[in-house]
């Protein structure tokens, strides 16, 4: 949700969109393949380097992987349950391919610019994210 939440603040701030970033993360699911498709074709960013993913493939992917696995989460079978984990848990594979073309970009566009230290919402992101997936983890295999 943070990385759709950025994304589409960036896309909102630049063009001049009358959107709301937050609800479009929350409701990511409906809104994947627009975000997908305005990074894929957009012009400035490919006018440094041309996008080669597929933002439609991907995000229909990421949104299959997703169902799947919260329908399969929903059962009481511990072992369909933990499928259900396996297969969306690695749904954010999908998104590799944008953030690389992402951060190719911004490398070429802005060669000078060092690298830096995580910004303070990924790294609350991280802080609370991967103990409560840990516990999640926990929760099922123990519970």
């Amino acid at each position: 949700m943070y990385w759709m939440y950025n994304n589409w603040s960036y896309i909102k701030e630049k063009d001049n969109l009358d959107i709301m970033p937050f609800w479009r993360a929350v409701f990511g699911v409906f809104f994947m393949h627009s975000l997908l498709s305005h990074i894929e074709e957009d012009n400035e960013l490919n006018s440094i380097e041309q996008s080669t993913f597929s933002g439609s493939t991907l995000a229909t992917v990421w949104v299959v992987l997703l169902l799947v696995g919260n329908v399969l989460g929903k059962f009481d079978d511990l072992l369909i349950n933990t499928l259900g984990i396996l297969v969306s848990v690695p749904s954010f594979f999908c998104l590799l391919p944008v953030q690389k073309h992402i951060n190719r970009v911004n490398k070429l566009a802005n060669p000078e610019l060092v690298d830096t230290v995580w910004p303070w919402g990924q790294m609350l992101c991280l802080i609370f994210g991967i103990p409560v997936f840990m516990l999640v983890l926990i929760g099922i295999f123990f519970g």
